[in-house]
């Protein structure tokens, strides 16, 4: 008979079943498409479609309600709610080793992203005075066993519902949230931004009655919750790339990234748009009127 501590386990977690559909950064597939990461609770499952099989991943210390995947699909990042929320690194290339712990944040971890090489982490909240707070951290020794240190803490007065790194150009981020759609770079530990010029944009003019009804204040109707990049190939023009926002009127409004001015307002659903993705040729958005619809990136029809 082997020694206590070889005892093989009473129980062993197989499947994680749970995930409610309350938070809408709250899932993320892995770019192969084969993986799915999922919170149930504190714990992240990260299901295999092709045979069904689940890993865990064991570490955050209350409800997980962010993940996003490295392009590459090497890193894991998630984020927890909460006072004082953590985002946590995860090395699921090697078996989902956490690599890094993450502290900047007093309340409110609104949105986290992943630089396009993988070596940088972004996320917004708020700090102790309730002001919108913006960090970055490089993750690239933490890969390796090492520290992740973070290299910039930047305040602002714009308020921040989405924060992703810009696919277009090297240490560039944009920002969306009440009346705001900012650019900002990155240089020598600071943040300098650029606001969208949106003009004399209302769209309450467009909302439904409803959603005026709840909602008359156009301040809070110019509320963007979602952003995501047109991808294409070939076109290295940064005035003809494309930045698509969505909103709480269920519009999507498109955005010149390189004269960063609003070009264009797509009224899709009849309530808020909960999240927005782009892949090449068509694009998806996921509204609490009940629909979740397909559509060209020109928007003049839904697929599905």
């Amino acid at each position: 008979m082997g020694a206590e501590g070889d005892a093989p386990p009473a129980l062993t977690l197989t499947r994680a079943i749970g995930l409610t559909g309350e938070f809408p950064g709250a899932v993320a597939w892995c770019p192969d498409g084969n993986t799915v990461a999922y919170p149930v609770n504190s714990l992240v499952a990260l299901h295999d479609v092709r045979t069904g099989t689940q890993s865990h991943l064991f570490g955050h210390t209350d409800r997980v309600h962010l993940t996003c995947f490295s392009r590459d699909g090497r890193v894991l990042v998630t984020g927890q709610r909460g006072r004082h929320p953590v985002v946590k690194v995860w090395d699921v290339a090697n078996g989902g080793v956490q690599a890094a712990t993450l502290y900047a944040h007093a309340s409110g971890l609104k949105s986290l992203d992943v630089s396009p090489c993988g070596r940088a982490v972004v996320a917004a909240g708020t700090d102790t005075s309730g002001r919108q707070m913006i960090a970055v951290w490089d993750i690239g020794r933490a890969m390796r066993g090492g520290f992740a240190p973070m290299t910039l803490r930047h305040r602002t007065d714009y308020h921040v519902n989405c924060v992703k790194f810009s696919p277009f150009e090297e240490d560039h981020v944009v920002t969306c949230g009440k009346n705001s759609i900012r650019t900002y770079r990155l240089r020598k530990g600071q943040l300098r931004g650029c606001s969208v010029d949106l003009g004399d944009l209302k769209l309450s003019k467009l909302a439904p009655k409803s959603t005026q009804f709840n909602r008359r204040d156009d301040f809070e109707l110019n509320d963007f919750t979602s952003l995501a990049f047109e991808i294409g190939y070939g076109v290295s023009d940064l005035n003809q790339k494309k930045v698509f926002c969505a909103t709480v009127t269920g519009a999507v409004v498109q955005v010149n990234y390189g004269r960063r001015q609003l070009e264009r307002v797509f009224q899709l659903h009849d309530d808020k748009i909960n999240d927005l993705r782009v892949c090449e040729g068509f694009a998806v958005t996921a509204s609490d009127d009940g629909f979740l619809r397909v559509w060209p990136v020109d928007f003049s029809d839904f697929f599905l």
